[in-house]
């Protein structure tokens, strides 16, 4: 297919030839500024196309970074009981803190959205080091 449009302004060239030399003055016009146009769009079907490949090869490739950092996002990290109590008791305290500011406030709807704040953050907390405990064979003994 791609030779088509050559072959169609090869005959259109041929034919503007053609009208000249019988001296015909608009037709030799009209059909050299169709082969123009038809070369023109050609040019610019090909370069579309060029863009089209290189963007598509570019979305392989973060395609596969994506892919292989997915793989790496849970590495299998032990971490030791210590570690997950420090975790626990500094989640404990930033909630504790949070419920302190939460009784200093004058404005109840502020002090309510503080104190669900820290409703919300102990539950994540347990459910954060209970899904870690579970992963972490040496902090079921500590996680007190």
């Amino acid at each position: 297919m791609s030779g088509e449009p050559n072959h169609l302004v090869k005959r259109l060239r041929g034919r503007a030839a053609f009208c000249r030399d019988r001296h015909e003055v608009k037709t030799p016009e009209l059909l050299e500024q169709a082969a123009d146009a038809l070369t023109a769009a050609e040019a610019q079907r090909d370069e579309a196309r060029r863009v089209a490949e290189h963007f598509h090869a570019r979305i392989a490739e973060l395609t596969a970074a994506r892919d292989a950092l997915r793989g790496a996002e849970m590495p299998d990290v032990k971490r030791s009981a210590e570690f997950l109590q420090g975790a626990h008791w500094g989640v404990r305290r930033c909630i504790a803190w949070m419920h302190d500011r939460a009784g200093e406030m004058a404005d109840p709807r502020a002090r309510d959205i503080l104190n669900a704040t820290a409703t919300n953050l102990g539950m994540w907390k347990g459910w954060h080091l209970r899904k870690r405990a579970a992963l972490t064979p040496a902090a079921k003994g500590g996680e007190g």
